[in-house]
């Protein structure tokens, strides 16, 4: 008689990849970005249990996601009860005012994964891809996303694990820029 693995959860190879987030509008999705990096900033405590995230189905497909994210990035998630929810206060915060935002929108999960999944990428990728794509203005923090990175972090397709390819991404923005904002990009 085999034994069973006594375990509740797949491990990471039996894990349910997640599908496509739906594309969203790209005016929502600017301001899901701003809402995000707003609760990055904030200095108000928001716990754990604020934050409910989006049901990604089990604990296995919620740690594949956190296991595909690049290494830096990684540690700054835990899967908890099927969700994934951010270990550092300002993620919380930032995903927290997301979430609440979008309680009863139809493409609530679409708008976090984009969210979440820009997150990831402006945080991983090469600073040079960046370069061409916004006008660093005096000393502020933030600066001006072009049109065309919005409208294709709305619209590209999210991998499995909830993140955009960077090439396929970047490849988005030039063919955006050059059709709608020849004269910008």
């Amino acid at each position: 008689m085999s034994r069973v693995p006594n375990r509740t959860q797949p491990n990471r190879q039996e894990a349910t990849p997640l599908e496509g987030a739906l594309p969203v509008n790209a005016k929502e999705l600017d301001f899901a970005i701003q809402l995000f990096q707003a609760g990055l900033r904030m200095k108000i405590p928001v716990s754990v249990s604020e934050i409910r995230g989006v049901d990604f189905g089990d604990n296995g497909a919620a740690q594949t996601l956190i296991d595909a994210m690049p290494e830096e990035l990684r540690a700054r998630f835990v899967a908890l009860e099927g969700r994934i929810i951010p270990r550092d206060p300002e993620l919380r915060r930032g995903a927290f005012l997301v979430l609440k935002h979008y309680e009863r929108h139809p493409l609530r999960q679409a708008i976090y994964i984009r969210t979440i999944a820009f997150h990831l990428l402006a945080n991983s990728s090469n600073r040079n891809l960046w370069e061409k794509w916004h006008t660093p203005i005096a000393e502020k923090r933030e600066v001006p996303l072009h049109p065309a990175v919005v409208e294709a972090a709305a619209t590209v397709a999210t991998t499995g694990h909830g993140q955009f390819e960077t090439t396929d991404f970047f490849s988005a923005v030039e063919r955006i820029a050059k059709q709608k904002y020849p004269m910008a990009g």
